[in-house]
């Protein structure tokens, strides 16, 4: 159980590092991890329905609305009716939420990078298949 801990503290604090990323903003345009991970999730499809987006990044979708209302406020992003179904409301990045979700992506994957620099390309690729190892035991359960 000691690895288990270790782990999951490790787990822990990795998260709340990458999380601290998006502090580094204006008080009014900081994003949390979850924040960051909606944006990133609408940005691969374009637009997608709260539930889509609550289910992607792992919370309920009255968890969800609230992320939204909160990148709504922020003018990250907007909401619009389906094209192909009037009666749902889709969520898509305005064009202020496509620049900062570029910059908070290049600030995040610049830290990653710098992490796998100090670790070598051997033991960086051995982290990968790890981390790869572990999450498809997990999505299998």
């Amino acid at each position: 159980m000691d690895k288990a801990r270790e782990f999951l503290d490790i787990v822990i604090k990795l998260e709340k590092v990458v999380a601290q990323k998006g502090n580094k903003l204006p008080e009014e345009k900081a994003l949390t991890f979850l924040q960051y991970r909606a944006l990133s999730f609408v940005s691969e499809k374009d637009f997608a329905t709260i539930s889509e987006l609550g289910d992607n990044i792992g919370v309920s979708s009255s968890s969800a609305t609230q992320i939204v209302e909160r990148l709504i406020e922020q003018d990250f992003l907007k909401k619009e009716r389906s094209i192909a179904d009037r009666r749902v409301v889709e969520v898509g990045l305005t064009e202020s939420g496509k620049k900062q979700y570029r910059k908070m992506d290049k600030e995040v994957l610049g830290e990653i990078a710098e992490i796998l620099k100090v670790l070598g390309k051997k033991d960086a690729d051995e982290m990968i298949r790890i981390n790869k190892k572990i999450l498809n035991k997990l999505s299998t359960k």
